[in-house]
């Protein structure tokens, strides 16, 4: 396979993934393509054909929801389709841009989230503590 071969010269190991889960009350075994580790480094890969339809897209994510860790989780398709990320945080991408453009796979969501501390005091009730705000920042598309 092209994909395990690039892995693999790009430093990786790489190995398949089962997760056992129960759904319906029946057990079942759900495969990761590669689970590629790289110091402390570690990426999720589905690789799929095709993908002409939102069923086939939630077959290749579902084992991703199993997962309860902050990896990167990313599909890789022989679909001529943009690299995006979906809202459940997945990364999409071609083959083409997996195999010509490496930083593809360290691909940020183009959103940074500012957090600030807040001192808030109310002299009248004699409370004070701290608050927080958040700020998102995104690029122009």
């Amino acid at each position: 396979n092209v994909i395990y071969n690039e892995l693999r010269l790009r430093g990786f190991s790489v190995d398949v993934g089962v997760i056992n889960t129960r759904e319906e009350g029946v057990r079942k075994q759900l495969e990761v393509d590669f689970v590629c580790n790289l110091g402390s480094k570690r990426y999720y890969i589905q690789s799929a054909y095709s993908m002409p339809s939102e069923e086939k897209r939630n077959q290749e994510i579902r084992p991703f929801t199993k997962i309860d860790d902050s990896f990167k989780k990313i599909v890789i398709t022989g679909d001529m389709s943009p690299t995006y990320y979906n809202d459940d945080g997945v990364l999409f991408m071609n083959i083409f841009d997996f195999l010509l453009k490496p930083e593809n796979l360290n691909m940020w969501t183009g959103m940074i989230i500012f957090v600030k501390k807040v001192i808030v005091a109310n002299v009248y009730l004699g409370y004070m503590g701290a608050a927080y705000e958040f700020f998102i920042w995104q690029p122009a598309a």
